[in-house]
């Protein structure tokens, strides 16, 4: 798609720049939040998405929190740390748990 914008624009040199920019800032932006997860977020049911969320490592945990809407976030925290708590209560065995809790709720940003 951006090599089908750079042809349209072949004799702009300054849009040529901006899009050779904006794909730059891009391609840097999608290293710093992409991990296997974060690419499959489309796939995975909205009622899975928690247990699925919960099951990866703290960092893939925080990059996925990263990226969702601040108006989306407080419900995933309370639904993830209720989740994580009924877990614990049922004496679950959870890798990393207390790391896990801090990369949902923000706390070691």
């Amino acid at each position: 798609m951006v090599d089908t914008i750079r042809e349209s624009h072949k004799d702009n040199d300054e849009a040529l720049e901006a899009i050779d920019k904006a794909d730059a800032y891009h391609q840097k932006r999608v290293k710093t939040i992409s991990t296997t997860f974060t690419e499959q977020l489309l796939r995975i049911n909205e009622e899975d998405l928690i247990p699925a969320l919960l099951s990866e490592s703290p960092e893939t945990i925080r990059k996925t929190m990263s990226m969702i809407g601040e108006d989306k976030k407080p419900f995933i925290v309370i639904e993830a740390c209720d989740l994580l708590r009924t877990a614990l209560a049922e004496d679950a065995d959870i890798v990393l748990v207390a790391e896990k809790f801090k990369a949902i709720t923000g706390e070691d940003d």
